[in-house]
């Protein structure tokens, strides 16, 4: 398993690296030196970010995600794409799906509310510039704030004290994070889902 280092990297990136002197025989393509990196370190970078905004989610929605992303990728040279989906109910029971048909069928079918579901895709891509096959993770957590609140007001009803839940309502409900190699890809993936996030219904009521 690769490490992971956290970082933020500056979308303004020079488009060529100088290896000791500056000469042309020393200048490498910052697509190469990157790989060159992870090939050496075994280290991925990460990115992340998140959401306090209230949504409705419903299951087209992970769809047009899937999609989505699948169009995105159509310019690289994909050598595997898979998915993962984790979804955990307010009735303490879980299930995880290797694909979006099975994830639709089998979540449509259950009478429980879903309090969290984590989406995750592992990715193989070979830039144009590399000979290599580079691994991607995307994560995608999105959480019921109302199940997790109502779970909450369960555990502690009967308890001495009062526990005020309203300080929940800035918690953090949805968190997007890609572990990659070339921060361009990444960039780019990042901007898909938050484009998709941010077309999402939202619910302004407390």
């Amino acid at each position: 398993m690769n490490d992971i280092v956290s970082s933020d990297i500056e979308e303004d990136l020079t488009e060529v690296i100088n290896l000791g002197e500056e000469n042309a025989s020393n200048k490498i393509s910052f697509q190469l030196a990157q790989d060159f990196y992870n090939e050496m370190t075994g280290k991925s970078e990460n990115i992340k970010d998140y959401s306090r905004d209230s949504f409705v989610l419903k299951l087209h929605h992970i769809e047009q995600l899937h999609h989505l992303l699948e169009q995105s990728l159509e310019q690289y040279n994909i050598r595997a794409f898979n998915e993962n989906y984790s979804v955990n109910y307010v009735d303490d029971c879980s299930e995880r799906f290797s694909s979006l048909p099975k994830l639709k069928l089998q979540v449509s079918s259950r009478g429980a509310a879903i309090e969290d579901i984590n989406i995750q895709y592992n990715i193989l891509i070979v830039l144009p510039k590399t000979k290599r096959a580079q691994e991607y993770k995307i994560n995608v957590k999105l959480i019921s704030r109302v199940a997790k609140m109502e779970r909450m007001r369960d555990e502690i009803n009967g308890m001495p004290i009062e526990i005020p839940l309203f300080q929940f309502e800035k918690h953090k409900v949805a968190v997007f994070s890609i572990d990659y190699i070339d921060i361009s890809v990444a960039n780019a993936l990042m901007s898909v889902i938050k484009g998709w996030f941010n077309n999402i219904e939202k619910n302004e009521l407390n």
